[in-house]
């Protein structure tokens, strides 16, 4: 089989997207002064919050009925700030400062952009499959420096098309985007709840990013190839594509 496409998700599969986050959450967090009580028990409890927050937000929340990421996330910071007696006008700078760090230090893994030259210089296709609010996610790959190896058509967010990973009707989309046939295709991803069953059950080889080492879940086990890293997962992609 010669891939003729590679689909990605993008946080966590393209770059460090929990670490990044976290990175800037504790840059918000070391100026932050609670009003009374110990200031590291207080950085602690609202960094659980956030955590907390950011994946309670993303089970609950529907395709298409999002709130934006700058309002989830100063509801976060206002939700870990009430017991702590800040003003709502310091979730709203933790917010601001928050995004401007993550914005401004992520970078993709080590194995992105030579893999994406080769792909392009190939005329292998690529696309993004991302559950991600479609301006943010948007800003992120100009961000990371990659937004030129995909074309608009390819790009497919759920909050577009009203349905989500794992859902398998998202990845159908992807794949008549490329114009091609699943079995054509890669989709590489790194979430074993959400990457891995819809993009199997359309027919895409899968390469799932397994940074922790995690077991496979059983319905998946022998059916995707695992990647420890995205070196790896690279490797198998030209593989793959018969470069």
């Amino acid at each position: 089989m010669k891939a003729e496409y590679v689909l990605f998700d993008l946080d966590g599969t393209l770059y460090d997207y929990a670490g990044f986050s976290d990175l800037a959450l504790w840059d918000v967090l070391r100026t932050f002064t609670p009003v009374s009580g110990d200031p590291e028990k207080a950085r602690a409890q609202i960094a659980s919050a956030f955590w907390k927050g950011i994946f309670g937000h993303a089970a609950s929340t529907r395709p298409g009925t999002c709130l934006s990421a700058h309002m989830m996330l100063e509801s976060i910071f206002a939700g870990a700030l009430l017991d702590l007696g800040a003003s709502s006008s310091v979730a709203q700078e933790m917010t601001r400062r928050w995004f401007r760090s993550f914005f401004s230090s992520i970078k993709p893994y080590s194995g992105v952009l030579p893999l994406l030259q080769t792909l392009k210089s190939a005329g292998i296709s690529c696309g993004i499959v991302s559950n991600g609010p479609e301006e943010l996610q948007i800003q992120k790959l100009e961000a990371l420096g990659i937004a030129q190896y995909f074309s608009p058509g390819t790009l497919v967010f759920s909050e577009r098309y009203g349905t989500a990973k794992p859902d398998p009707a998202i990845f159908f989309e992807a794949v008549r985007a490329q114009g091609s046939l699943p079995e054509k295709g890669i989709y590489v991803g790194d979430s074993p709840v959400t990457d891995l069953y819809g993009a199997l059950e359309v027919g895409l080889h899968v390469i799932w990013l397994n940074h922790y080492g995690l077991a496979a879940p059983a319905a998946v086990r022998g059916r995707v190839y695992e990647a420890a890293s995205f070196d790896e997962a690279a490797r198998r992609i030209i593989l793959l594509c018969e470069l």
